[in-house]
């Protein structure tokens, strides 16, 4: 099976955020184009690779090196057949080479080649289909199952603003927000586990809310937390502020945050079904 690691968090400051975007304009000019290779695979990049997931209604990205041996063995006997088999269905697969690509390596925490992922309009879901068993066949048939579950491209993270995020925070019994910045890297890696673990407690009874500021976007709402660093995560329950010092990844061992984020809380202001 392909591991999914635990990965570090550092903040970015706003220097290196000015640095960023002051790159990414001096960058901007120069807009690449995603290409497929001779077995219908989407070969994408760092460049490439945000605006094909957002379009993507569905699409299975392989991440894998030149140097590895068993990344040609799998697409050659498994991958590259079923890229050809799902293409009358409208499914893409694609491929990054971790090499020429080290921001996406970074961002998804690949350790391992080959690596899978999935994505719904840019979401960031687990593979949990077949390893090898079953040849190019078995895959596909796992492809076009997930391609009935559409309500799964919905965005679990509640976007806050100006206009919605009071009503919103002191509403709730207790909500989770992330202050986050486009051209920050440290958010952009957090994201696909904020956004897993999102899903996965939104099934909670009740349902627990997970939000995100986009600053500058929203700055009146930045200000009142004195920001420093992104991403910063805080928690609210009925608007009150409490420090998040919990985990930050999504994974077999650690559903971010109420490991440990919620023994941070009085025992009498948690909702009875919450640990």
């Amino acid at each position: 099976r392909l591991l999914h690691v635990r990965l570090g968090m550092a903040g970015c400051s706003s220097r290196v955020l000015s640095a960023a975007l002051a790159l990414l304009v001096l960058s901007a000019s120069a807009a690449a184009v995603s290409e497929t290779d001779a077995d219908d695979v989407l070969v994408l990049t760092d460049d490439t690779f945000q605006a094909a997931v957002q379009r993507a209604e569905l699409i299975l990205v392989q991440f894998h090196a030149p140097w590895c041996v068993h990344c040609h063995s799998y697409n050659e006997r498994i991958y590259s057949k079923a890229a050809q088999l799902l293409r009358p269905h409208g499914i893409t697969l694609a491929k990054v080479d971790i090499e020429d690509s080290p921001g996406l390596k970074s961002r998804y925490d690949v350790t391992q080649v080959p690596y899978l992922k999935l994505f719904r309009k840019g979401l960031y879901f687990d593979y949990q289909g077949p390893a090898e068993e079953g040849g190019a066949e078995a895959l596909v048939q796992y492809m076009l199952e997930e391609q009935t579950k559409r309500h799964l491209g919905e965005d679990p993270v509640i976007t806050l603003t100006e206009e919605n995020f009071d009503p919103i925070t002191s509403a709730a019994d207790l909500i989770l927000v992330e202050f986050y910045a486009d051209e920050c890297p440290s958010c952009q890696r957090l994201e696909p586990h904020f956004i897993a673990a999102a899903r996965r407690l939104r099934k909670n009874d009740p349902p627990v809310l997970l939000g995100r500021v986009k600053v500058p976007d929203q700055m009146e709402i930045a200000k009142r937390y004195e920001l420093g660093t992104y991403p910063l995560l805080l928690m609210l329950r009925y608007g009150k502020r409490y420090n998040y010092t919990g985990p930050r990844e999504e994974n077999a061992h650690t559903v971010l945050p109420w490991d440990t984020a919620v023994t941070l809380l009085p025992p009498s202001l948690l909702p009875p079904s919450l640990p």
